[in-house]
């Protein structure tokens, strides 16, 4: 992990996202990474799919205590460009740096539940 930030919610029903900045230099590219994630979740028995956007997937841990939304550095750096996402400037930053260097990273949040 190259980055990390809370996001919390404060309203009626109180929770916070974690969101991740992920690298792994022994992936020559970030889809390599996030299939072998999604492979590693699964054998896990987590509930696997796609994200909101196309660039993201997601995971559902069993017994739905934990979702997890992930991405490529490149795709979720173009969807914070489009404005279809807002992430932590400081994820951000990592993921580009991280794309920049040639270096296989994810971007990954980690919410409670799988809403």
């Amino acid at each position: 992990m190259v980055a990390k930030s809370r996001r919390c919610d404060h309203g009626s029903n109180v929770y916070c996202d974690l969101y991740l900045a992920v690298i792994d230099r022994n992936f020559t590219g970030s889809q390599g990474f996030m299939s072998a994630l999604r492979r590693h979740l699964k054998a896990l028995h987590w509930s696997v799919g796609i994200g909101d956007i196309g660039q993201e997937q997601t995971a559902v841990s069993p017994g739905h205590k934990y979702r997890l939304t992930y991405a490529t550095d490149e795709g979720e750096l173009r969807a914070v460009d489009l404005g279809w996402v807002q992430r932590p400037s400081a994820v951000s930053v990592a993921l580009a740096r991280a794309m920049f260097e040639s270096t296989a990273a994810l971007s990954v949040i980690v919410a409670a539940g799988p809403s």
